[in-house]
């Protein structure tokens, strides 16, 4: 049996999964990094994988935007070796991997940023942290925006639904149906709270679509 948790970290801007079996020294596998785009493998230890290429061009438009992937794997027990564009894992207990992907998009007309620096950044920020420091400044991070405010809308009926409320509310039947939003507002921001920290990131990558980003 395994068990999988997994999270995009909004403070130190990587996607971290850890793997853990029941059944100590039993986790074996074999991860492989690759792209539909242009590009090619770097040398690397036993621990890690990198590629670095070019995005193709669509609809006329020239692909020329740079883009940087890097895997990084840490062992809790076990043993790890590379092999070509794999790494392959051995009688391990646990393993958390560290992806890791930046571009040289800067705005839809500069694509001049430095990926290779922007990752080495990453890769050097979270070298010191392990798995559960990671875990615990990223929740920290979600929720600085999460739990920035508090609204109580006055009591709510239970037993009934929100629709029919909302229509109460309209001709006056049911004037605490305000507080029926309570069940909607948390879901709202989940949504948003991401778009909200990366919106920068996100106009950028809808100005790039026709680009063909990496990974689209």
């Amino acid at each position: 049996m395994l068990k999988r948790e997994s999270f995009i970290s909004a403070a130190d801007d990587v996607l971290v999964l850890r793997v853990e079996t029941a059944r100590p020294g039993t986790l074996s596998f074999e991860a492989r990094l690759d792209s539909p785009q242009t590009g090619d493998w770097l040398a690397g230890d036993a621990t890690r994988l990198d590629y670095r290429g070019t995005n193709f061009g669509k609809h006329g438009v020239e692909g020329r935007l740079r883009f940087g992937i890097g895997v990084d794997i840490r062992l809790e027990g076990g043993s790890a070796e590379r092999r070509g564009r794999r790494l392959v894992v051995r009688d391990a207990t646990a393993v958390v991997f560290i992806l890791n992907i930046a571009t040289s998009f800067r705005r839809f007309d500069d694509i001049s940023g430095d990926p290779d620096a922007l990752l080495a950044a990453r890769r050097q920020a979270v070298a010191g942290k392990d798995y559960a420091t990671l875990r615990a400044d990223h929740i920290a991070a979600h929720q600085r925006l999460f739990e920035r405010l508090a609204i109580d809308l006055g009591p709510g009926r239970q037993d009934l639904p929100t629709d029919e409320r909302i229509a109460r509310f309209t001709d006056g039947r049911d004037p605490s149906a305000s507080g029926a939003l309570r069940a909607i507002w948390p879901l709202s921001d989940a949504v948003l709270q991401p778009a909200r920290h990366t919106a920068h990131d996100l106009a950028g990558h809808l100005e790039q679509g026709d680009k063909a980003a990496p990974g689209q």
